[in-house]
Parts: structure tokens; sequence; C-alpha cells
């Protein structure tokens, strides 16, 4: 069984306060009028984001990660930013998908090298052919391990070239707006 990682200390912090990433920054979106941001996404989680999926798309095989990042406050507004992605090796299906179970010392040896202070965010999913929603696994999944209001699923089709950003409403979801955006290290 693979080591677990070393948890050098667990709070609940107050979330800070940072503007958003400016809008001359945005390289595409999904935008719900008249709703904020909820979700940020720098342009490097997004590439490896997509990477990942299709990387499996030929195969028709679902993947998935974490969603790293932090949680911030501003103008009354609550919205999550991804600084990067972590997974593994994955037992997946065209409709399923999970990290294997070989595969979590590798898991917790990227959590591990990550060299910054980092909140587990949300996760990553594909649905390469099927679009993009949230199955009743999903939701349960959503509900079980990412049931924080910031929490975000964030659902790629590889296939269709689609992606969505959610979280729980009440028994349900609702889609969310997200941004990619440029970071000065990033071309």
């Amino acid at each position: 069984m693979a080591k677990p990682p070393k948890i050098v200390r667990e709070h609940r912090r107050e979330f800070r306060v940072l503007p958003p990433p400016p809008m001359n920054r945005i390289v595409q979106s999904k935008n719900i009028p008249d709703k904020p941001f909820d979700l940020y996404l720098t342009k490097t989680s997004m590439d490896r984001i997509l990477a990942h999926c299709k990387s499996y798309k030929e195969r028709m095989l679902e993947v998935m990660g974490f969603l790293i990042g932090d949680v911030y406050k501003w103008d009354n507004n609550t919205f999550t930013l991804v600084k990067d992605v972590v997974s593994t090796e994955l037992e997946a299906t065209n409709i399923s998908v999970r990290f294997d179970r070989d595969g979590f010392e590798g898991l917790f040896n990227n959590l591990e090298n990550l060299r910054y202070d980092y909140v587990i965010v949300g996760w990553y999913h594909s649905h390469p052919g099927l679009g993009c929603f949230l199955s009743s696994k999903d939701i349960e999944t959503q509900r079980r391990m990412f049931n924080m209001p910031f929490h975000t699923a964030f659902v790629v089709d590889p296939v269709k070239e689609e992606m969505k950003a959610y979280k729980l409403k009440n028994s349900g979801y609702v889609e969310v707006n997200f941004a990619v955006y440029q970071t000065d290290g990033e071309k």
C-alpha cells in the first residue's frame, strides 16, 4: 500500500482577499450572463487538464484529477483560483473512472511536491463523447468528497470539445461561470 501523504498542518482559514485576474488576462471563458466568475484556471492548469483528457480520447476512456489552488473573496464574491492539477494512474472505462489503488503513492508524491500552500478546490473528469453534465455517480462523489461551497466539478468532453464547471445546489447541481487566464509567466 502507498504511504499516505504527510500532513504538516490542517486548519480552516479565512478566505484571502484578492481581486480576480484582470479581464485583459482572460483567454477563454464560459459566461452565464449576470453572474460573476466562480472559477479561474491558469492557462497552464487548463492545458494540463485538456492534455490529460485528450490522451485518453482515442480509447474513449474517462480521466480524473484534483484541482489545486485557493479560494478568495473580492467585493462580496467568493471565487476559486486553480493553479495546477494532479492525477495518477487510473482505472477507467468509457463511463467511469477512479484512481488506481497502486497509483496513490504517485498521487501523494505529486501533492507533496507542490511547493506552495494549496487547497484541493475540486476535481476534473471527462465524459468522452457524452457531453458535459454530472451523472448521479458524479453528484454522489461531489457530495461525499467535494462538499464545501467553493468545491467545483470541472467536466470536459474531449470528443465534442466542450467543458463546463458545476457546483452542488440543494439536491442537484448548477453550472457556474469559469475563465481561463494567462499569468505573467505563461505564453
